[in-house]
């Protein structure tokens, strides 16, 4: 425990209170001194207080603001910071890590006596004396009290206890949550900052654009609990309160109050008509042009400007975000308009950009601090951005289920996109080792707008040929063979066949990656989300009955098929409960059927197989040419149809698949869909419609159907049907 030692010198007055640590305490600091967090053994009570000879009240060792200074004035030891000339000193027995402030530099407090400010912001600076402080007898408290109850309450004493609590409570800066005489109803907690900052961050003394994060909305709440009229949300500009004083006010919960204001004393200064023609709430002339400084930051009305005028033209841009952003500012990007973020073809905002849909992501507290502060739209609590990281709560706020708060984020009363946070969290976009991304950076990098769909980066970019760069162009820039995605899935849509999500694919693009991916939910357990809910949520089911979402003769809308295909056709409805359904497993067993013999994204053989399956009639098979290699990859070449030798294999079609195949050149094909039978239930999966509808040589006879000409009697099969010239009228065979 950091212990502190008074020494009382002439009469009771300290001249300077000495520092030191006792052996073996921990160093406990509590905004730079001894507030709070004691010990048992703790001595710092006696630095501040007599049990039976003090001479002030509350039996402290000096009154008021005298007995603070002891420590934080000018000749103080006790404390790094200088509260009365404003400023950080070096001086205490410790050294802070991370360092608390910048020795020699302003603090952001500014001093009560003195105040090292550049508030005319030419570059040059030094200790000026305070022109305004919030110290000593105070005639008025402004705006403190209910409408309509005059001017604010009178007769205050400012002391450093008025607002800070000697003894320490937690909050940022000791700030008492009632001030002093406030009479606020209710308590006001602003939350501590860690590590600590007491100075501020322009070494030029610069004040305007501090950033106090999200601290600064919760300051502005705090400071109105003295000056509760001068508390306004957004539009009190434009509607009366009906106060005869107070009626018409600048915004301060979304301009905070330490946007233009310091809190301990400024070195501004005044001149007409800022001075003292311009009178105080109840109408008093203030004694000289420098006592209207009214706490500013900077001289005369230049806190004005920083919003309210546009620095390329000086004119007047009423404060309103779209006025000024609709050209460059500075180094930063024109943003609405012709030639800004949101005449490109994708933005956040549908329709005309307003300066409520602005505010909305922003925060303006630090706006030109060379910070862009954002809020959180849930809650308002202010990100600061400084990494990409800090941006997904940022993001989440609306991208979750319930939008703002429950209500769409901007004017055009869309409801945003929703990104599962819980999915997202353990999507591998986020979590892979090998490039974890977050929302802002590899896949999104403007906020306002893109020319790409989904704001995709690079935001500068164009769409391409048939929009490749913001479709399966723009996922194989990480999943190529480069990487940094583990899995190289351009090369499997670069195979000669492929589901077809390019303009240059075979017939154009029928697919795009996100009908089946989702990219804020994949993960190494479960790569899919469900098509027909538009890939929103995880998929659930078997691989098999995910790919029956499409193929079952009713695709998810945007999901198209050509005209014709290569094989038996894209409705495979009738797949499941089948012979193959049921007897082959793909890569994790039964239910996963489809991938024993197709490959999900491409393949080196039509239909996506993985190995040779010709279709061609009168195709001439000899033993072991591989021209069915995908059949042998669960039956027997010699089992099926025979050996090398020309020994014909016996089975459930006797030994006529030998004379079929081998015999009259017929492929698989022709009698057999390895889907689904033409007649539910038939084992043997005889169907002859593929042939018959794309030119076989084979025709039905007899007036037969295709149902008629393949039947089953007892235990053996017949065929009614002409194939390769010859009529079979009809061959039958046990099965």
């Amino acid at each position: 425990m950091k212990s502190w030692l008074a020494i009382l010198l002439a009469g009771c007055v300290w001249a300077a209170l000495a520092l030191f640590v006792l052996g073996g305490h921990a160093i406990v600091r509590a905004d730079g001194g001894p507030h709070g967090l004691y010990n048992a053994d703790t001595d710092a009570c006696a630095g501040c207080h007599r049990a039976h000879t003090a001479p002030s009240p509350a039996l402290l060792v000096a009154s008021g603001s005298a007995l603070c200074y002891t420590c934080h004035g000018s000749a103080g030891l006790g404390a790094d910071t200088n509260v009365a000339d404003g400023l950080y000193l070096a001086r205490d027995s410790e050294t802070e890590t991370p360092a608390e402030g910048v020795p020699n530099r302003g603090l952001r407090g500014g001093g009560f006596l003195n105040a090292w400010m550049d508030s005319d912001q030419d570059g040059a600076f030094s200790g000026r004396a305070a022109t305004s402080s919030h110290d000593g007898d105070h005639l008025v408290a402004w705006g403190n009290g209910p409408f309509g109850s005059g001017p604010g309450a009178t007769n205050f004493n400012l002391t450093c206890i008025s607002c800070h609590d000697p003894h320490g409570n937690g909050n940022y800066r000791s700030l008492k949550p009632v001030p002093n005489g406030s009479g606020a109803a209710l308590p006001v907690s602003v939350a501590d900052e860690a590590p600590k900052t007491y100075t501020i961050a322009s070494a030029d003394g610069n004040y305007l654009g501090e950033n106090y994060g999200d601290r600064a909305s919760a300051l502005s709440q705090w400071c109105s609990q003295c000056h509760t009229r001068y508390y306004a949300t957004t539009g009190s500009g434009h509607t009366g309160t009906g106060d005869p004083i107070f009626n018409y006010r600048h915004v301060t919960d979304s301009v905070p109050c330490v946007r233009c204001h310091v809190a301990h004393g400024t070195a501004a200064v005044m001149v007409e008509p800022a001075g003292v023609s311009l009178r105080f709430p109840d109408g008093a002339a203030a004694p000289s042009d420098a006592a209207r400084s009214s706490l500013l930051r900077l001289d005369d009305r230049r806190v004005c400007f920083g919003c309210h005028v546009n620095a390329q033209t000086g004119y007047v841009n009423d404060g309103s975000c779209t006025q000024c952003h609709n050209q460059p500012q500075g180094a930063r990007r024109q943003i609405v308009d012709s030639g800004g973020d949101f005449s490109l073809p994708n933005h956040h905002v549908n329709g005309l950009v307003q300066d409520a849909d602005c505010t909305r992501c922003h925060e303006t507290g630090a706006h030109t601090s060379g910070t862009v502060n954002l809020k959180n739209a849930d809650s308002g609590a202010v990100i600061t951005f400084n990494v990409f990281a800090d941006l997904e709560t940022f993001c989440l706020a609306c991208h979750d289920a319930d939008g703002a708060a429950g209500q769409p984020p901007f004017t055009d009363s869309t409801m945003p996109p929703v990104v599962d946070p819980v999915g997202w969290a353990g999507a591998s976009h986020k979590t892979a080792p090998n490039a974890p991304q977050t929302c802002y950076g590899s896949c999104h990098q403007n906020g306002h707008a893109s020319g790409l769909a989904n704001l995709l980066s690079p935001w500068t970019g164009t769409p391409g040929p048939g929009d490749v760069n913001q479709e399966e162009g723009f996922c194989y820039a990480c999943h190529d063979a480069d990487g940094p995605a583990a899995t190289d899935i351009q090369a499997e849509f670069s195979q000669a066949y492929q589901h077809n999500v390019s303009p240059n694919d075979p017939g154009g693009e029928f697919v795009e990656c996100v009908n089946c991916h989702n990219p804020h939910l994949a993960n190494g357990t479960n790569k899919l989300a469900d098509p027909d809910a538009g890939a929103q949520t995880a998929w659930a089911g078997s691989t098999e009955s995910f790919c029956l979402t499409c193929h079952d003769g009713a695709p998810p809308g945007g999901i198209l098929f050509p005209a014709s295909s290569s094989g038996t056709g894209f409705d495979k409805s009738a797949f499941p409960s089948t012979t193959h359904d049921s007897n082959v497993s793909g890569p994790n067993g039964l239910g996963d059927s489809c991938r024993a013999c197709h490959q999900e994204h491409g393949a080196p053989y039509r239909a996506n197989l993985y190995a040779e399956y010709v279709i061609a009639d009168y195709n001439v098979w000899t033993y072991g040419d591989g021209d069915y290699a995908l059949c042998w990859t669960c039956h027997t070449e010699d089992a099926i149809i025979g050996d090398a030798n020309g020994n014909k294999a016996f089975n459930r079609f006797e030994d006529l698949h030998d004379t079929h195949v081998r015999g009259e050149d017929t492929p698989c094909i022709v009698c057999h869909d390895a889907h689904a039978p033409h007649d539910g239930g038939e084992a043997g999966l005889i169907d002859f419609s593929f042939a018959l509808n794309n030119g076989y040589d084979i025709q039905l006879i007899g007036g037969r159907t295709v149902s008629e000409a393949f039947y089953i009697v007892g235990n053996r099969g017949y065929c009614y049907i002409r194939c390769h010239g010859k009529d079979h009228t009809p061959k039958d065979y046990n099965r």
